[in-house]
């Protein structure tokens, strides 16, 4: 990990794990020290504070195309979702990494928790989905967006 400190950066510290742009970075609610960074590099990166509050690298996870979003799911686990249109559960401390639950036909662009057990997806075709983490290889449901009846009206 290289550092840039100086007058002229705004930063304290600049981190360099990421080889392209990130598209998300996300706190882990269980542990408010912990933070993942998701990138069009094709990878997730695990952070952490230490307890002289510089961050610390902890992991890189791998992923099949880029990440365009993650959602924690556990207090070691996030969900991703990237461009090939998959949906990926990958654990924090380097185990499971990018293991595919769902594949769409399209790309995936956000995610979002709806209640303990479950999660939103937006797809690029137009729709959310809502997929059980407790049966994850299939959507629960989908729904139709309401963009084009709001374009139309």
């Amino acid at each position: 990990m290289e550092e840039a400190k100086g007058a002229n950066s705004p930063y304290e510290e600049v981190l360099y794990e990421h080889s392209d742009a990130v598209s998300q970075i996300r706190k882990n609610p269980w542990n408010p020290l912990a933070f993942c960074s998701a990138s069009w590099d094709c990878t997730l990166q695990f952070w952490q504070f230490n307890k002289d509050s510089v961050i610390d690298y902890i992991s890189t996870a791998q992923q099949s195309s880029p990440v365009y979003d993650t959602i924690w799911i556990s207090g070691d686990t996030v969900l991703s979702c990237g461009q090939d249109g998959s949906l990926a559960r990958t654990d924090s401390r380097g185990k499971a990494a990018g293991q595919k639950i769902f594949q769409g036909d399209c790309a995936c662009r956000g995610l979002c928790g709806v209640g303990e057990t479950a999660v939103a997806s937006v797809w690029d075709s137009g729709f959310v989905g809502i997929t059980d983490l407790r049966a994850p290889d299939k959507l629960v449901s989908s729904i139709v967006s309401l963009g084009a009846v709001l374009r139309d009206g």
